[in-house]
């Protein structure tokens, strides 16, 4: 408790500067990952909104977003940061967000990324730890964001896929016979990771495809066009959660940041210069209701032992 008030007490303290070294220290760490696992995300620009308690950081701001903005924004000297009042009194945000038909939306037609700071994120996210673990929460939207800047990908979003993943998540929950089938859907791909055999990889493969495809086919009766929805859910979830846990992978070939290290009590000196994917299977298996986050990120993991072009 009296860790969370001092690191609390410092970011009001030291508001603006914390606020840009924090997001510079974001988009660093997105162009570094982006250039070992997906290239084309590294040269990707997406409006950011950082929220505190008081105050709404735009960064890498579209101009005619900033003219859509009701309150009053003030350029920081000698940084590429606008700052205004909160534009809302929601208590949380850690997510994209965009808008096809309404124009008068701050985020018509152009994706914003929105996320709270890591104080107001600490008291909303169980086991929060560190500015490294928030930023890769961060980097996770930041890769929606990108994905949202791809026109058809967009109109794909709006004009085909009408279920919400709570309701897939309802699914899970609610049939038993659906969750048992993505647990062994699931353990069956993480189990290929490992096959070396060319010959074993098809036979497994093969396997995986029918029993997804009965699970499918079953779902469709509950759910109009439900694999076309849950295929798009674990592209975009699955794709996300890759880059994400691609950043915690190698944070320790990444140089500390000297300033944050210095001057924000939420950065930790060394966090996961330890981390082991195989040691948390929690992050790729799929006993929570966000399956599909795990489904997806493990498809993409065959997609890379096999050598796939699909970026």
């Amino acid at each position: 408790m009296l860790s969370l008030l001092f690191i609390n007490s410092f970011a009001q303290k030291h508001g603006d500067t914390l606020a840009y070294e924090r997001l510079q220290y974001v988009q660093d760490l997105k162009n570094a990952i982006a250039g070992k696992v997906w290239k084309d995300f590294e040269n990707d620009r997406v409006t950011q909104v950082y929220f505190t308690d008081s105050s709404s950081y735009f960064f890498n701001a579209d101009t005619g977003i900033l003219q859509k903005v009701t309150q009053k924004t003030s350029p920081l000297k000698r940084i590429d940061m606008f700052k205004t009042k909160r534009i809302d009194e929601n208590p949380f945000h850690m997510e994209t967000a965009v808008e096809l038909t309404d124009s008068t939306a701050l985020y018509f037609q152009k994706p914003i990324v929105m996320f709270s700071d890591f104080e107001t994120a600490r008291g909303k996210v169980s086991d929060l730890q560190s500015l490294q673990q928030w930023a890769s929460m961060v980097v996770h939207e930041l890769f929606h964001g990108y994905q949202l800047q791809h026109i058809p990908t967009l109109k794909y979003s709006n004009q085909v896929i009408h279920l919400r993943g709570s309701q897939l998540q309802k699914l899970f929950v609610e049939q038993k016979w659906f969750a048992e089938s993505i647990q062994i859907e699931n353990m069956l791909l993480i189990s290929l990771l490992k096959v070396k055999s060319g010959k074993e990889l098809r036979k497994g493969l093969k396997q995986y495809i029918s029993l997804r495809d009965a699970r499918q086919k079953r779902a469709e009766s509950i759910l109009d066009d439900f694999s076309i929805n849950e295929n798009f859910y674990e592209k975009i979830e699955g794709s996300a959660k890759y880059v994400e846990l691609a950043l915690l992978e190698n944070y320790q070939y990444f140089p500390e940041n000297k300033y944050l290290l210095r001057n924000d009590p939420a950065y930790k000196e060394n966090a996961y210069q330890n981390f082991k994917l195989d040691e948390e299977p929690w992050q790729y298996q799929t006993e929570s209701i966000n399956y599909f986050y795990s489904t997806g990120y493990n498809l993409i993991r065959i997609l890379d032992k096999v050598k796939a072009d699909y970026q």
